[in-house]
């Protein structure tokens, strides 16, 4: 009897380990990004019910610079501008916004009757935050913004850090003499923010690499070319800059010393082929289509909305004509690197945070 009774025990652990083995595991619930911060929607789920897109839709954005600009104020028009082309809906802007006039710009919008009103840039976060509460029927965004309302307002956070991460990973890679140059334009968040990274991303390739920085105080190319050769002469052998329309200058700079360039804002490579080794970029696009398309159907939620390497928002182009000068092993790092934080597998969070001391007072 006994040895019966044994032999069932024995059957029914079995059968048990069996069904356990076949259960799929359940996803460990604090892993993925917090849930202040939330990654781009997934709307693409058609088992999820879509309310229907709101009637008479319009978009409207606020710029603090032309429409025409190549590296912030344009791209995040186009955004919008390319949504409204395809969901045939009104977009309205008003580039070259000056803080005087924030508060009827904003109003203004809102009076009329605007389903989403979007400010690019942090400057804008406080005339929002007061408008949203007062129209709270309507959305609000605003890019680079510390947080959202948890109702109506979102930030829309372009990743600058990411930015410099990239270019600091290629220029410390591609240093002969571990000093790589910066050219900065005014020191505002944003720009701080990607010098931040380039320390970063320099130094964790290269520990012993350094960067040096120099503020212009604004995007004059003449000024920015003039601070980029000082950089080279003092023996800085890589250069990148974050000067939008000046970032002529420095490349120029790097022309005349015979000294490779990395770019930002824009793609540079066109202008200076023989100079520029590649060029890293937000796609300010991405994030205001992507707010957009949020409002219209429905998914917009009060929040922190990442936009970095792994939202495929921060890239990084090809080599172009340098391609030929670039070591093998260094295009195989740089895109194992770009693989290995899309993946999850390096989170540039942590290591902004774990080499602080870096870029701390700096």
């Amino acid at each position: 009897m006994k040895k019966v009774l044994t032999m069932i025990v024995l059957l029914l652990l079995t059968i048990a380990l069996v069904l356990s083995a076949c259960k799929p595991a359940t996803p460990d619930k604090t892993e993925g990004p917090d849930k202040t911060e939330a990654s781009k929607p997934d709307v693409s789920d058609p088992e999820k019910s879509q309310p229907d897109p709101p009637k008479d839709f319009k978009i409207a954005i606020v710029l603090p610079g032309p429409i025409t600009d190549i590296g912030f104020s344009g791209p995040a028009y186009e955004g919008v501008k390319r949504f409204g082309e395809e969901y045939n809906v009104p977009v309205a802007y008003r580039d070259l916004a000056e803080p005087a006039d924030y508060d009827t710009i904003f109003r203004g919008y809102a009076e009329e009757g605007y389903n989403l009103i979007i400010g690019h840039g942090n400057q804008f976060f406080e005339t929002a935050s007061q408008i949203a509460e007062e129209y709270p029927d309507i959305k609000f965004a605003v890019t680079s913004a510390p947080k959202g309302n948890g109702t109506n307002l979102a930030s829309l956070r372009p990743s600058s850090q990411d930015v410099g991460f990239l270019v600091g990973a290629l220029c410390g890679l591609m240093t002969k003499n571990n000093k790589i140059a910066m050219v900065s334009g005014s020191e505002i968040p944003p720009l701080i923010a990607v010098l931040n990274g380039t320390i970063v991303g320099a130094k964790y390739v290269n520990p012993d690499a350094e960067v040096v920085n120099v503020y212009t105080g604004n995007v004059d190319a003449a000024k920015v070319k003039e601070a980029a050769l000082a950089l080279l002469d003092a023996g800085c052998d890589i250069l990148s800059q974050t000067a939008d329309k000046g970032s002529i200058g420095a490349i120029t700079a790097c022309q005349e010393r015979g000294i490779y360039n990395v770019a930002t804002s824009a793609d540079f490579a066109p202008q200076a082929p023989d100079t520029v080794l590649s060029s890293v970029m937000v796609l300010n696009d991405i994030a205001t289509y992507t707010a957009a398309k949020m409002v219209y159907e429905g998914t917009f939620e009060g929040i922190v909305y990442p936009f970095g390497i792994r939202e495929d928002a921060v890239v990084m182009t090809g080599y172009g004509q340098l391609e030929d000068k670039i070591p093998q092993e260094v295009k195989d790092k740089m895109a194992k690197l770009i693989k290995d934080i899309k993946d999850g597998v390096i989170c540039t969070e942590d290591l902004y945070e774990e080499y602080k001391e870096y870029y701390e007072n700096k």
